[in-house]
């Protein structure tokens, strides 16, 4: 009987001090537009693969993982829901929650070539915004769609393209051919009036 009753009082505890552990893979937030990779690390640690930076959570209990931004100083919060839901907040303002959900999908995030890549259109743009004061709105629009791709899921970023492409329009002379084609291809320019 004590060697019951000793086992289930280990259960409970473990149970008591087990974290939830979230799913790795494609996580999306829940107005679908930004995608982030999250995996699991037997350390404790939740891991963020965002395309501008990958962020180590620790364990602190309770199902939360903190992480503290050396850039900027700011905590961040994450609390597993379940396996599959992750609410991300700051400590502050637990009740401003930002909704993660897991896609089922572990490889749907852009290699480190193809986010160099586009990184390198957006730098592009931006250059020439220094380079050609005249054309700053056009310049501006192309390299904020390039960082678009980087940063949005695929309907995300065409959503963005497209509401790109429309301001383009209002101010470009020549409105049959896209000034930056490598950040909002002709499918979307030519979809916009």
């Amino acid at each position: 009987m004590k060697i019951i009753l000793s086992v289930l009082l280990s259960m409970l505890f473990i149970n008591v001090i087990a974290q939830k552990v979230p799913n790795t893979g494609t996580y999306v937030t829940s107005d679908g537009l930004y995608t982030m990779i999250i995996r699991y690390e037997s350390d404790n640690t939740v891991t963020i693969l965002e395309p501008n930076k990958e962020s180590n959570y620790h364990a602190l209990g309770d199902d939360v993982y903190a992480y503290k931004n050396p850039v900027n100083n700011i905590d961040y919060r994450l609390r597993v829901v379940d396996k599959t839901t992750i609410d991300c907040y700051k400590p502050g303002n637990p009740d401003n929650i930002t909704k993660i959900t897991y896609t089922g999908s572990q490889h749907t995030a852009f290699s480190k070539a193809e986010i160099d890549r586009l990184k390198g259109i957006e730098k592009y743009y931006t250059d020439k915004i220094k380079e050609d004061k005249d054309n700053t709105q056009t310049w501006t629009f192309c390299a904020a769609a390039a960082m678009a791709h980087i940063y949005y899921n695929e309907e995300g970023y065409k959503q963005y393209a497209t509401k790109a492409a429309r301001n383009l329009k209002l101010i470009t002379v020549d409105k049959t051919k896209c000034p930056c084609e490598n950040a909002i291809p002709p499918g979307i320019w030519n979809s916009v009036q």
